[in-house]
């Protein structure tokens, strides 16, 4: 029996082609939470920080979503049960040393994805395989 880890998907657009190639990659088979300016920055990221209960499988941030609540949740996700590796995906611009030593101690990987119009979810497993293999 195999458990479908929940991803996360966090970001800050309107732009409707975007919001659409993410509903394509979770294409129902992963239990998803989106959080977008729509249903509010703050709130929902708190909400999520205090209710998370196991480490998501992948968590895709836009850049500008970096913000401190964004680097608490990956300090919590750092604490909480693992089934395999979490995957920080960010979106727009490459991961900085910042970003890396604020998640440090945690399994995670990162990628950046600068075309939205290029996600696909196997094309991101094998990209997180071949390049972030190890962990941060």
């Amino acid at each position: 029996m195999s458990f479908l880890r929940t991803i996360y998907l966090i970001f800050d657009t309107d732009r409707q082609e975007h919001m659409n190639k993410f509903e394509e990659i979770i294409n129902g088979n992963y239990p998803s939470t989106i959080i977008n300016k729509f249903t509010g920055l703050n709130e929902p990221l708190v909400s999520l920080h205090n209710q998370m209960i196991m480490a998501p499988e992948y968590i895709f941030i836009e850049d500008h979503f970096m913000t401190d609540m964004s680097y608490s949740i990956l300090r919590k996700i750092c604490r909480l049960e693992k089934v395999g590796e979490t995957h920080i995906i960010i979106f727009g611009r490459s991961v900085d040393e910042l970003d890396r030593a604020k998640a440090k101690n945690c399994k995670v990987s990162f990628l950046r994805i600068d075309d939205y119009n290029s996600l696909d979810l196997q094309q991101i497993k094998e990209s997180l395989k071949q390049n972030f293999s190890r962990s941060i």
